[in-house]
């Protein structure tokens, strides 16, 4: 036995600003009256009713209580619970975010209306980043250097860790004098190293392939800034409110694990909400592309791209751009004060 197919529904959808749809369309009359049915059953079985068991109270017992327009709003519900969905595939529309519905026409035994206006995922062009990839890699930079000065830092960095000391807390010279010595039998236990010369040498490699790497991610950031100003995306408000949502919770969170709160925090940055919505619009911006579907040859953009960039690559790598501006001023707050910065 075939099954009975569904009648195409008819609906108009209408593309708004901020990347914004409204989809009008309408319920028949015998599928409301499907779904009323099925939520008289409901509100019997759930609502406690003076003289009667539950599941048991007549139809017009329950149509007084609710009244039948109450009925018919809930069966409407009832409804787009399962047409709302089957419109955004009919239509191909990319939905995101909450839907706003509208009940335009309603009466007993008629056909309902409605009117849905929901945000969708923004559409936009690239920039020529090409051009601006290749000017950012043209750029000379000055070749990273590790001088002994930093070495002898970083040794004494450890002659802190290893007596258990803070080195941000500079003690006296004479208290310095009486740290752990570096001798070649501790570096030994450290790692592979023969003696303080051979540790010396190896630890001025990592410092320098970790200046270079810096670098490396310096410029790739930069590549990235210079299409992320280049691009404009019409960004629905609710994807703004909701990573906005999210970095006020994250940064409410990192205060309190520094025993701090949002209150003492604002007397230092007044400027906390606009850099949050600001960080909020840019870490969106590029959450929504897949770089496939433009078919970007990363290769141009920078020889350094990992395999993982080809799929919504700005989402993971230019997510730190708007995420350190944001969280600058409280790492500027947390040093003055002598706190220790926590970020994920």
């Amino acid at each position: 036995m075939i099954a009975e197919q569904k009648p195409k529904r008819t609906a108009s959808v209408k593309e708004l600003a901020d990347s914004m749809v409204e989809i009008e369309s309408e319920l028949a009359a015998e599928e409301l009256a499907h779904h009323r049915t099925h939520i008289l059953k409901h509100l019997s079985a759930e609502t406690e009713i003076a003289g009667f068991r539950k599941g048991f109270a007549p139809e017009k017992i329950i149509l007084e209580k609710f009244g039948e327009m109450g009925v018919l709003e809930r069966a409407v519900g009832a409804a787009l619970n399962e047409v709302y969905p089957e419109l955004l595939l009919a239509h191909r529309i990319d939905a995101i975010g909450r839907p706003e519905i509208t009940i335009t026409k309603l009466s007993p035994g008629q056909p309902a209306s409605f009117k849905i206006k929901t945000a969708v995922v923004p559409k936009f062009a690239l920039p020529d980043y090409k051009k601006i990839a290749a000017k950012i890699n043209a750029q000379k930079e000055l070749s990273p250097e590790v001088s002994d000065k930093e070495i002898e830092e970083l040794l004494l960095r450890l002659r802190y860790q290893l007596a258990g000391k803070n080195p941000a807390e500079k003690l006296l010279a004479e208290e310095e004098n009486k740290l752990p010595a570096i001798t070649d039998e501790l570096v030994k236990k450290l790692g592979d190293y023969i003696d303080i010369t051979d540790f010396k040498i190896k630890t001025k490699i990592a410092l320098l392939e970790d200046k270079k790497r810096q670098n490396r991610e310096k410029k790739r950031l930069a590549i990235f800034d210079g299409i992320l100003e280049k691009t404009v995306i019409p960004l629905p408000p609710v994807l703004i409110e909701n990573e906005t949502d999210y970095l006020e919770a994250r940064f409410t969170d990192d205060l309190k694990m520094m025993g701090s709160n949002v209150e003492e925090y604002l007397k230092n940055a007044q400027a906390l909400v606009d850099q949050a919505v600001a960080a909020g619009a840019d870490a969106i911006k590029f959450q929504t592309h897949n770089v496939e579907d433009e078919q970007l040859d990363v290769n141009i953009i920078s020889p350094h791209f990992r395999a993982s960039d080809r799929y919504h690559w700005v989402a993971r790598n230019t997510r730190a751009t708007p995420l350190n501006a944001f969280w600058k001023p409280l790492k500027e707050y947390c040093n003055k004060k002598g706190i220790i910065f926590f970020s994920t």
